[in-house]
């Protein structure tokens, strides 16, 4: 439904705020760069809770609804350990964690999630994301995503 979809757009947004302004922070170490990331964080969680009532009457949308949860519980969770790491070991300790690429692949799962829910919403079909192989199947289907979003908002 169309209502979904925009939770599952606004969701995405929301955890693009996050990192914008947890990278904002390591990049600078200036506290005002935080605040996307403090606006973001406490809005995401109700907005899953959000998006779990609107597909109550359905088992796998539900399954999806708790995979988000998670995975963007375990997104913040990261973000809010690199905000600590900038503040008490510097900038060089959070780059290099950032180079590890824990964040990157986090931040994949959840956009793939959505994007899956996404794709299914629009062609009544399931897609495994994983099958796309690699990077640019990704990317291709966050811009599959967002044109359909464009198209339908």
């Amino acid at each position: 439904s169309l209502d979904v979809q925009r939770r599952l757009s606004r969701i995405l947004t929301l955890l693009l705020d996050a990192e914008t302004g947890e990278r904002g922070y390591v990049l600078t170490g200036e506290e005002n760069y935080l605040e996307p990331f403090y606006s973001a964080a406490p809005r995401i969680e109700a907005e899953i809770k959000r998006l779990r009532a609107a597909t109550g009457d359905n088992e796998a949308h539900q399954r999806q609804a708790a995979a988000l949860l998670q995975l963007a519980r375990d997104k913040l969770t990261e973000l809010r350990q690199m905000v600590e790491l900038r503040r008490s070991q510097g900038i060089d300790a959070a780059v290099a964690r950032i180079q590890s690429g824990q964040g990157k692949e986090a931040m994949d799962r959840a956009r793939a999630l959505i994007c899956q829910r996404a794709f299914a919403l629009y062609h009544g079909v399931p897609i495994q994301l994983a099958a796309l192989g690699d990077r640019a199947g990704l990317l291709g289907a966050v811009a599959l995503f967002l044109h359909m979003r464009e198209g339908r908002a």
